[in-house]
């Protein structure tokens, strides 16, 4: 949305993010998509696969997706046709949050001052245009 947007980024470190497979080490729940044309032959028989894989010409998001189980949600919203499972934002699970180099200003502090009030230990920074390399730069922001 030339750059009016923002970015949050997770800590993927965060339990919410982790399952434990065993009682030794913990993994995490994301996965990188894989990006092809070819289906495979059982298709229809790993409905996993509908999640992971997604046609070659998406490439260029280079996604990762998390998958988890709906009783691990706080809401179920819809019908149960068509159920919509949604998780809270707790805190330690933002580790920052980018706004786009064109962020409304007076917003910027205002989403700070809010983000701060949920979560004092996010970091916050604004994507700028370096002029002369014509590449967009992070740069920290002071609270």
């Amino acid at each position: 949305s030339e750059g009016k947007g923002f970015v949050i980024e997770y800590d993927v470190k965060h339990p919410f993010f982790r399952t434990a497979k065993d009682a030794v080490k913990d993994y995490p729940l994301f996965h990188k998509v894989a990006y092809r044309d070819e289906k495979i032959a059982d298709f229809w028989r790993n409905p996993f696969y509908l999640f992971a894989v997604k046609k070659a010409d998406w490439s260029f998001e280079n996604e990762w997706r998390m998958i988890k189980k709906g009783t691990d949600c706080d809401h179920v919203e819809g019908t149960s046709n068509e159920e919509l499972f949604l998780c809270d934002v707790k805190t330690g699970m933002i580790h920052s949050i980018i706004f786009g180099y064109s962020y409304n200003e007076t917003a910027i502090k205002k989403d700070i001052e809010n983000m701060i009030s949920f979560d004092p230990t996010i970091q916050f920074n604004q994507a700028k245009i370096n002029l002369n390399t014509d590449r967009i730069e992070i740069m920290g922001l002071s609270r």
